[in-house]
């Protein structure tokens, strides 16, 4: 999610019952761990994720997710 948010950074988190596109969220993936990702849209039930780096691409990306996963919505950040 360079270059908003990098490696060290301290998040900030809030359980929500509805999120919206464009909403920064943290997942816990199965297989995969905790992932920090912004909503692109929704599909079936299910959200569609994307990245902020238009540099690099990530295979979460590609996958519909369950809105189970999402533990909460970024709404802190600390550098």
């Amino acid at each position: 999610m360079s270059p908003e948010y990098v490696d060290g950074d301290i998040v900030l988190i809030n359980s929500f019952t509805d999120y919206y596109i464009d909403d920064v969220v943290v997942l816990d993936l199965p297989k995969i761990g905790y992932v920090i990702k912004r909503i692109k849209g929704f599909k079936e039930g299910k959200i569609i994720l994307k990245g902020d780096n238009q540099k690099l691409h990530s295979s979460v990306c590609d996958q519909l997710h369950k809105k189970d996963d999402i533990i909460g919505k970024v709404v802190g950040l600390k550098y």
